[in-house]
């Protein structure tokens, strides 16, 4: 059986490479707690369900035209991975262009990624996964 980074990295493959919007639903556990970026007004917001994440990126992908995404899985342990998501972006009605680096901080229980939380800045989010690990007090 894969790994949940293996797994993961799968994920990220198939919905930014291969445009499968609907991309993991099989991954993510029925009660999967979708953590954006706080109050940002295009990636913030909490969702509950695969179904609700789904609609988080249809929505989302509506306002964007994606130029290039990048992406780094680390196993900090088997159930809490890390990734770092670099996209370059254009609005679709604006036709400004963007370039954003995002942390990740994915938490799996059995198999299913329970909850994803994003992170503006890298750093933070590798705080946070050391903090869920046990790496670091806090």
């Amino acid at each position: 059986m894969a790994s949940n980074a293996e797994r993961l990295s799968d994920l990220y493959a198939a919905f930014w490479r291969g445009h499968d919007w609907h991309a993991g639903a099989e991954l993510m556990a029925p009660d999967i707690e979708w953590n954006g970026l706080g109050d940002d007004a295009t990636l913030g917001g909490t969702r509950y369900g695969p179904r609700a994440v789904n609609q988080f990126f249809v929505e989302w992908l509506e306002a964007w035209d994606i130029a290039d995404v990048d992406w780094d899985v680390e196993e900090v342990t088997p159930d809490i991975l890390l990734v770092r998501t670099r996209l370059r972006t254009r609005g679709r009605g604006s036709g400004i262009e963007s370039e954003a680096e995002i942390g990740q901080v994915w938490e799996f229980q059995d198999t299913r990624a329970v909850r994803q939380t994003m992170y503006r800045n890298f750093d933070v989010a590798r705080d946070a996964a050391d903090r869920l690990s046990g790496r670091v007090g806090g």
